[in-house]
C-alpha cells in the first residue's frame, strides 16, 4: 500500500492492473467526474458497471442515459422521484388521481364511453334483468311477477271473478254452463232453445247455377223461423225451407241465381 499525502495531477490514463485491484475511496467524494460516455454497451460487461450511452434517447430530459449493469442485462431507469413514485423505489405509486379525476369516477359506468361486450361485464345479465324488472307495470287486465332468483318474469291475466271469462291450461276460454250456453261442432257460442231468441244471418250469392243452398247455422234446434230478403230492396223472398237437422236448414229457390245476385237470410230460434 502507497500512502500519497498530496495531490496528484494525471495527464494519462489511471489503470489498475490486477483483476481483483480497485479503487478504494474510504468513502471520500468523487468531484466534478463523468461517467463513461459510450455509443453502444460494453462487451464482458461486470455487474455493477456504470456508463452513459448517448444512443439511448430521453424526449424530456435530453438523449444519453445512465446505465447499471446487473447479473443479466444493462437498465437505464426512466423514473425519476416525483409524485408517481414518491418513496423513490422505482415503482409509480398507486395515484389517488388520473387525468384529475378519483377512481370512483373510472368505476361509475354512467362516465364510460364506447362500446363494451356483454361478455366483459360480470353483472350484465343480472343488471338487465333488474332493469326490465323494474319498468313492468301492473295494469287492470296484467299482473307482472319477476322472480329475481329464478330469473323469470311472468304475466298473469286479471280475470273478474264475476265475468264470463276463465282461465284453463290451454289459455282464456268462456265459461260454458251447458244449459243456456254451449258449443255447436264448429266451438260457436250458441244460446240452448228455450233460453232466449238467438239469431244467425248471413248471405247468398248467386252463380247462375244453383238454386239450392245449404245454411249451418248451429243453433242445435229445428225450431227455427227463417226469412230470407232481397239484398238490393231488402223485400222479402218467397223461398222453400227445410230442417235437415238441429244444425242446418236447407233454402230450395225457383231457378237458379243470378251470376253475382246477393240475398240475405237471417234464422232465429
Amino acid at each position: 500500500m502507497i500512502k500519497i499525502l498530496q495531490n496528484i495531477d494525471v495527464a494519462g490514463n489511471l489503470i489498475i492492473l490486477s483483476d481483483t485491484g480497485y479503487l478504494d475511496l474510504s468513502k471520500q467524494e468523487i468531484k466534478q467526474a463523468v461517467i463513461h460516455i459510450r455509443t453502444s454497451e460494453p462487451s464482458s460487461p461486470q455487474v455493477g458497471q456504470v456508463i452513459t450511452n448517448t444512443l439511448k434517447s430521453d424526449p424530456v430530459n435530453g438523449d444519453g442515459k445512465f446505465g447499471y449493469r446487473t447479473t443479466t442485462k444493462w437498465v437505464y431507469p426512466d423514473m425519476q422521484k416525483s409524485v408517481y413514485d414518491t418513496n423513490n423505489n422505482g415503482s409509480v405509486d398507486n395515484s389517488d388521481k388520473l387525468n384529475g379525476q378519483t377512481a370512483s369516477y373510472y368505476l361509475n359506468r354512467s362516465n364510460h364511453t364506447g362500446s363494451q361486450t356483454a361478455s366483459s361485464i360480470s353483472d350484465f345479465a343480472e343488471a338487465a334483468q333488474d332493469g326490465v324488472g323494474a319498468i313492468l307495470t301492473d295494469t287492470n287486465t296484467v299482473d307482472f311477477t319477476y322472480d329475481d332468483p329464478g330469473n323469470q318474469i311472468t304475466a298473469d291475466v286479471k280475470l273478474d271473478a264475476n265475468s264470463a271469462l276463465t282461465s284453463s291450461s290451454s289459455g282464456l276460454a268462456v265459461k260454458v254452463d251447458g244449459t243456456t250456453i254451449g258449443l255447436n261442432a264448429s266451438k260457436q257460442l250458441t244460446l240452448k232453445a228455450g233460453s232466449g231468441v238467438r239469431k244467425v244471418s248471413g248471405t247468398i250469392v248467386g252463380n247462375g247455377v244453383d238454386s239450392v243452398f245449404n245454411i249451418i247455422h248451429g243453433l242445435n234446434t229445428r225450431f227455427v223461423v227463417v226469412e230470407v230478403y232481397d239484398n238490393n230492396n231488402y223485400a222479402t223472398v218467397i223461398v222453400q225451407v227445410e230442417r235437415t237437422t238441429v244444425d242446418v236448414i236447407k233454402l230450395t229457390f225457383k231457378k237458379a241465381l243470378v251470376d253475382g245476385f246477393v240475398y240475405n237470410y237471417v234464422v232465429m230460434g
